[in-house]
């Protein structure tokens, strides 16, 4: 499942990991009793600086896992689902 979600936008679960090591920002929470967490993390390409990474786990199970370039609005939305 990550490395399917990772590859869909170009990216490697290593690219996770190393944002996830090297984070600028970071929010956990809850939403609809589902568990989130919410990074932005460095990566090493300069054309693409930042990742953004969203994990939801309801229960004990994922069930969502999102990997892109950061984009603009990132931090500006609810994080709803």
């Amino acid at each position: 499942m990550f490395a399917r979600s990772a590859e869909r936008h170009g990216f490697t679960i290593d690219a996770v990991l190393y944002a996830y090591t090297h984070n600028v920002q970071w929010r956990t929470g809850t939403t609809n009793g589902d568990f989130y967490l919410k990074f932005t993390g460095q990566w090493t390409d300069p054309l693409i600086p930042l990742l953004e990474v969203v994990l939801v786990i309801r229960g004990d199970t994922m069930i969502i896992f999102h990997v892109a370039a950061l984009t603009d609005n990132f931090w500006d939305k609810e994080d709803q689902r």
